[in-house]
């Protein structure tokens, strides 16, 4: 396989995807993918090994960054799990069920988020202020945000089926309490200080009560398919909830010395999280249920037992502390053991989850998944190694960080395929078949990434650097994300019919817009001063136009059953986008004296893109087809054409270079050009894969991958 000389060969089966990316020195990288199934092993820091074995159908990605960091993810049977944690000590628990996504981030230092998304919904939990928690729970086919930036405060947000609950607050010692109805969309926020918003929602609907005083105390109670939510932050005050069947019940205890308590019936979920020194917090859960249990004080332990078909999360971060957790069959158990000189040992069952984490240095961590199960090792000490097994139909990830790497996957269908990429001047593509999920994240400066999910998939596009973009483009009945958090940014995400749309922009000088069809939801916020914010929603569907900067105005005028975004940002600039009937059109204009022209055919997909001076691009995309089109560095051009039922991703970040892909009918073509001076040319054939890489300057690179369906393996 590879070797300490780095060279990029890539050796793919029938319809299977296999890239190995070998640049530190003195590495070595294996993978092997059997058919159907993809693998890919980055090994970025130097005398690091990574080894990944993908069965047939299931993704293996090997990534290993910070030392010292953790991040723990678990995602069931065609399901997306990510949970990343980037500031030290703080931990993420994230679990999504069958067929939904849950993303878990947390930032600050000593803050916890916990999410849980239902069947086909997804949840969003952002903690990003010190010593504050978001909690959120998200029904089948709604959508969840709850977003907490100011120190101390906290916002839980509820939604019922096919509605929205957007709680945000902002300032301190405010609340922003917001109510909708039954497949309508209701946004209150209150940012001035000491201010209290309540709001009663009717049954099948969303109730939220916010008590932020001293020694204050709030009690809900919620009736059958209802939410409560209660929340005490004031010192020495205890808040309990109970909740019914079928409902919610979320009980956060903050001040020191409290405990908090709290019992979730069948089929309803339970969050005690307590946060004070010399506290515990036990929980049980009932079947089918979740019980999450944090406690982060010195010398203190927690255990937890999970009944059948439930979670349980028990997280020990105190030192010379040991936790061990026992899942019963059909059930997740994660133990996390972070302090030094401790080890961790996990067994999960058939049909069972089992995470086993160990960070600190002189560790060991042995992992081994059943049939049908997943596993995940991660070992992020200097001078170790961290190897996974993933048997048939489970996922393995493994994550490496170094820097001056990228990292591409593919998909195929019923597969997931996590691509990260946190080092500098680094891009990362990814697509994901039908009936897949395909996540890709590029944190550096002057980076993008552009994700492209087909039907029934979801696609999250995340851009935290300076100067980046993230395009994300999720088709009929799947979910798109995308995260803009850096300065100076514009993140466009479009969901079809049937879909959530979610666009968060909370960077300064940025915007953002989302459009959601009919039966969807469409989420708009405008935080910037002296704007306006227009919407006009057709029949039972949303539209919403975010307008952020100052002295700005966005108009956005909706078809019948279709979407037209147009965002100017730029001076003297000018966009028109026209949808036809059943299209998304998306026209962004970000640069000075530029414009861009997108026009989309029928049942087609069109994003235009132009961030450079004086810098055009053209994209134009057959029926049922889409294009995207990135140009990000100065004087520069890139085309590209899709045909039919193809997709066709051309990315040129280079001065003076150009990148030109063709790609055949139903196979994907990616082509990136990131040096100087520099061409690649990438071919397809039918139902394969190509991707060719050309980071060198002066260089050429051209891979030729072909997929034969009777190929054999050559090493």
């Amino acid at each position: 396989m590879a070797t300490s000389a780095p060279p990029e060969a890539a050796r793919a089966d029938s319809s299977s995807d296999d890239i190995d990316l070998t640049r530190a020195s003195d590495s070595a990288a294996a993978a092997r993918a059997d058919s159907s199934s993809d693998d890919i092993d980055v090994t970025r820091a130097s005398d690091s090994a990574a080894a990944a074995r993908a069965d047939s159908s299931s993704d293996d990605i090997d990534l290993t960054r910070a030392s010292d960091s953790a991040a723990a993810a678990r995602a069931d049977s065609s399901s997306d799990d990510i949970d990343v944690t980037r500031a030290s000590d703080s931990a993420a628990a994230a679990r999504a069920d069958s067929s939904s996504d849950d993303i878990d981030l947390t930032r600050a230092s000593d803050s916890a988020a916990a999410a849980r998304a239902d069947s086909s919904s997804d949840d969003i939990d952002l903690t990003r202020a010190s010593d504050s928690a978001a909690a959120a729970r998200a029904d089948s086919s709604s959508d969840d945000i709850d977003l907490t930036r100011a120190s101390d405060s906290a916002a839980a947000a509820r939604a019922d089926s096919s509605s929205d609950d957007i709680d945000v607050t902002r300032a301190s010692d405010s609340a922003a309490a917001a109510r909708a109805d039954s497949s309508s969309d209701d946004i209150d926020v209150t940012r001035a200080s000491d201010s209290a918003a309540a709001a009663r929602a009717d049954s099948s609907s969303d109730d939220i009560d916010l008590t932020r005083a001293s020694d204050s105390a709030a009690a809900a109670r919620a009736n059958s398919s209802s939410d409560d939510i209660d929340l005490t932050r004031a010192s020495d005050s205890a808040a309990a909830a109970r909740a019914d069947s079928s409902s919610d019940d979320i009980d956060l205890t903050r001040a020191s010395d409290s405990a908090a308590a709290a019992r979730a019936d069948s089929s309803s979920d339970d969050i005690d999280l307590t946060r004070a020194s010399d506290s515990a917090a036990a929980a049980r859960a009932d079947s089918s249920s979740d019980d999450i249990d944090l406690t982060r004080a010195s010398d203190s332990a927690a255990a937890a037992r999970a009944d059948s078909s439930s979670d349980d999360i028990d997280l020990t971060r105190a030192s010379d502390s040991a936790a061990a957790a026992r899942a019963d069959s059909s059930s997740d158990d994660i133990d996390v053991t972070r302090a030094s000189d401790s080890a961790a040992a996990a067994r999960a069952d058939s049909s069972s989850d089992d995470i086993d984490l160990t960070r600190a240095s002189d560790s060991a961590a042995a992992a081994r998944a059943d049939s049908s199960s997943d596993d995940i090792d991660l070992t992020r000490a200097s001078a170790s190694a961290a190897a996974a097994r993933a048997d048939s139909s489970s996922d393995d990830i493994d994550l490496t960080r170094a820097s001056d790497s990228a990292a591409a996957a593919r998909a195929d269908s019923s597969s997931d395929d996590i691509d990260l990429t946190r080092a500098s001047d680094s891009a990362a593509a990814a697509r994901a078949d039908s009936s897949s999920d395909d996540i890709d994240v590029t944190l550096a400066s002057d980076s993008a990434a552009a994700a492209r999910a087909d039907s029934s998939s979801d696609d999250i596009a995340d851009t935290r650097a300076s100067d980046s973009a993230a395009a994300a483009r999720a088709d009929s009945s799947s979910d798109d994300i995308d995260l803009t958090r850096a300065s100076d940014s514009a993140a466009a995400a479009r969901a079809d019919s049937s879909s959530d749309d979610i666009d968060l922009t909370l960077a300064s000088d940025s915007a953002a817009a989302a459009r959601a069809d009919s039966s969807s939801d469409d989420i708009d916020l405008t935080r910037a001063s002296d704007s306006a914010a227009a919407a006009r929603a057709d029949s039972s569907s949303d539209d919403i136009d975010d307008t952020r900067a100052s002295d700005s105005a966005a108009a956005a005028r909706a078809d019948s059953s279709s979407d037209d975004i147009d965002l100017t940002r730029a001076s003297d600039s000018a966009a028109a986008a026209r949808a036809d009937s059943s299209s998304d059109d998306i026209d962004l204009t970000r640069a000075s004296d530029s414009a861009a022209a997108a026009r989309a055919d029928s049942s087609s997909d069109d994003i235009d893109v132009t961030r450079a001076s004086d810098s055009a691009a053209a994209a134009r995309a057959d029926s049922s087809s889409d294009d995207i089109d990135l140009t990000l560095a100065s004087d520069s051009a890139a085309a590209a054409r899709a045909d039919s039922s193809s997709d066709d991703i051309d990315l040129t970040r280079a001065s003076d270079s150009a990148a030109a892909a063709r790609a055949d009918s139903s196979s994907d073509d990616i082509d990136l050009t990131r040096a100087s001076d520099s061409a690649a040319a990438a071919r397809a054939d039918s139902s394969s894969d190509d991707i060719d890489l050309t980071r060198a300057s002066a260089s050429a690179a051209a891979h030729m991958v072909r997929a034969r369906c009777s190929a054999a393996w050559a090493d």
